[in-house]
């Protein structure tokens, strides 16, 4: 990855309520949770206190902006990768009702310090996720969906990859076509809850080893983040025999946190995990989020109010570690044409989905 993670310093200086307002500006992906994260750790190093639902606030605006990344990704950018026509017709409608929705949820001069935002004053845009999830993927209704997780095995989930008709299952199958054994490395993932107490050990890796956050790492390892880590029960349930490769389960995790999300969002369940978190005081403060691409660390410190230092652990440097799955399943590519294996990478690829823009080169 060649991402700037060292953008943040230009936000060193700076007074802690413009570097906030000033952040989510410098990222054009998952612009919300990076405020979250940001105000999060801005919070906890003033020792301003949140309102009490401040963190069930939170994760209705980071869930919503992930459910709309897991739409792109899953009707734009891999239908391109499969040789098929985006939903254009769908996404574009939604693009807009999130551009004049947002504003209304979040107010002039978002994020600010000590307050929050309810996710669901913006019903439109809740209503047009669940509406196209339906339609162009599970093509069924997501309560009936998700009830094929409840089965004793994973029979159900199973046929309905290799059986079902719904336009979600067909793209499964579209990938499946491309290979059984792609991504069938199995490299250690994060917790599927994130604690405190496994935050804090990283937060102390990035203070003190200068290239934490381009290549961070848990006691050596490369962890991977995201859907994957986080429905790793779930996904359990499907045997490695079963004929799901890698990138697919990937993707199912991806489906099923997405039908978890509206439910939540509709107040008909809660997420099994937890989506924000912060700690600190004494001029030093962390804010953490699980984005759509995995966990997200911000760490600053204060000083007479102004930012000393800020750092950024972003999850695509924990998925595209050069230790990481994604490289170990790229070299383990099997062989062929030219076009067949730049397919498949391409597939790796948006398996892990990168928050920038990314080149593959074949040698």
């Amino acid at each position: 990855s060649t991402r700037r993670v060292d953008a943040c310093r230009v936000l060193e200086g700076q007074e802690s309520s413009e570097a906030l307002v000033r952040l989510p500006a410098l990222f054009s992906v998952c612009g919300r949770a990076q405020g979250v994260a940001a105000r999060m750790a801005l919070e906890r190093a003033l020792g301003i206190a949140a309102p009490a639902d401040a963190d069930q606030l939170d994760a209705g605006l980071v869930q919503l902006e992930t459910a709309s990344v897991y739409l792109w990704l899953l009707l734009l950018e891999l239908q391109r990768a499969l040789g098929r026509p985006p939903r254009l017709d769908l996404l574009a409608p939604l693009h807009r009702r999130l551009q004049r929705g947002w504003p209304q949820v979040l107010g002039e001069g978002w994020p600010r310090l000590g307050r929050r935002e309810a996710v669901t004053d913006c019903r439109a845009p809740l209503e047009e996720v669940q509406r196209i999830a339906e339609q162009a993927l599970f093509g069924a209704q997501i309560g009936d969906w998700l009830q094929r997780w409840h089965a004793e095995d994973a029979t159900a989930v199973l046929d309905w990859i290799w059986q079902g008709e719904a336009p979600g299952a067909g793209v499964l199958r579209a990938v499946l076509e491309q290979g059984q054994s792609l991504w069938q490395v199995v490299c250690p993932t994060m917790p599927s809850s994130i604690s405190e107490a496994f935050v804090e050990e990283l937060t102390l890796a990035l203070e003190r080893e200068p290239a934490f956050a381009l290549r961070p790492h848990h006691r050596g390892r490369a962890l991977e983040t995201g859907a994957l880590a986080r429905q790793a029960e779930q996904l359990s349930a499907i045997p490695a025999a079963g004929g799901v490769s890698g990138v697919v389960r990937r993707l199912l995790a991806r489906l099923l946190e997405l039908a978890q999300i509206v439910r939540a969002l509709e107040g008909e369940g809660a997420s099994p995990q937890r989506i924000v978190g912060g700690m600190g005081g004494g001029g030093v403060g962390v804010g953490w989020v699980e984005t759509a691409r995995g966990l997200l660390i911000h760490r600053v410190e204060l000083v007479g109010g102004r930012v000393r230092r800020y750092q950024i652990v972003a999850p695509t440097e924990w998925n595209f570690h050069p230790q990481g799955a994604l490289v170990r399943a790229l070299r383990q590519l099997p062989g062929g044409g030219a076009a067949a294996v730049q397919r498949r990478a391409t597939l790796l690829v948006l398996a892990a989905d990168p928050c920038v823009d990314y080149r593959l080169e074949l040698r």
